[in-house]
């Protein structure tokens, strides 16, 4: 039997959307090993659950990162674009939002907790790149976390939907902003020409990486990633070769 079946059918899991979330999340091993993949057969019992952190996914403990470590201002109203299980959108409900869009491509992939929280308004099977903006509000704070498509592709209308000094969290998955996708880089100069590309970007939008610090995980391919703090404020200190040394020598 494929393990995420299993998951289902001892009421692990609802469904083998959380189940697959479950192993995503490193919290299923079976004979003593990790699952890494929900389509592995087992034949026997031995599965291992982990019990749930606070928090909904490991994503989220890449966001609580950004709280620590940046100057955030005051945040009323959010936009989670590619919010999965809704680590983020915790982590936003958790730092005093009052309202969170919860904005992602699949759908039942919210956990229930949030998806029936009063606070959230989710819209699944939506691909952000095609959306009316003029259909949503503007955001105090704009965070992001999205796998297999550029931030160049979302930076655009993410743009749109900001109010004026409002502030912006996006997650640098390097393999992602190359043409060449789903490998590992552990190139230096790569990461670097990669957040010098993105900030570039953003600058002909009028707005700059006012802050910047490596994830305290790896992405799940294994790479390294970075948490970048967007505003109109041009943080002329601010040494991006620095922070991918220090991602690298804490992280390899």
């Amino acid at each position: 039997m494929r393990i995420d079946l299993y998951l289902c059918e001892k009421n692990f899991a609802s469904s083998r959307t959380k189940a697959k979330s479950l192993i995503e999340n490193e919290l299923v091993y079976y004979k003593g090993n990790l699952v890494k993949k929900p389509s592995l057969e087992i034949n026997s019992d031995e599965v291992e659950v982990k019990e749930h952190t606070e928090y909904v996914g490991r994503g989220a403990l890449k966001l609580l990162k950004a709280f620590e470590v940046f100057n955030i201002g005051k945040h009323n109203l959010c936009l989670d674009i590619g919010s999965s299980t809704g680590g983020f959108t915790q982590v936003l409900l958790k730092n005093n939002a009052k309202e969170v869009y919860a904005i992602d491509v699949g759908d039942n992939q919210m956990v229930d907790e949030l998806r029936h929280d009063s606070r959230v308004k989710l819209f699944e099977n939506t691909n952000f790149r095609n959306i009316n903006v003029d259909e949503y509000p503007k955001f105090d704070l704009i965070v992001c976390d999205v796998s297999f498509i550029s931030l160049k592709m979302i930076i655009p209308n993410a743009v749109k939907m900001l109010k004026n000094n409002g502030e912006m969290i996006f997650l640098i998955k390097p393999q992602f902003e190359l043409k060449s996708k789903n490998h590992i880089i552990n190139n230096k100069k790569e990461h670097l020409s990669i957040i010098n590309d993105i900030n570039n970007y953003l600058n002909n939008e009028g707005l700059y990486i006012s802050e910047m610090t490596h994830s305290p995980i790896k992405g799940k391919s294994g790479n390294i990633e970075y948490l970048i703090h967007i505003t109109t404020l041009d943080n002329k200190n601010i040494k991006f070769k620095d922070v991918v040394e220090t991602a690298f020598n804490k992280l390899r």
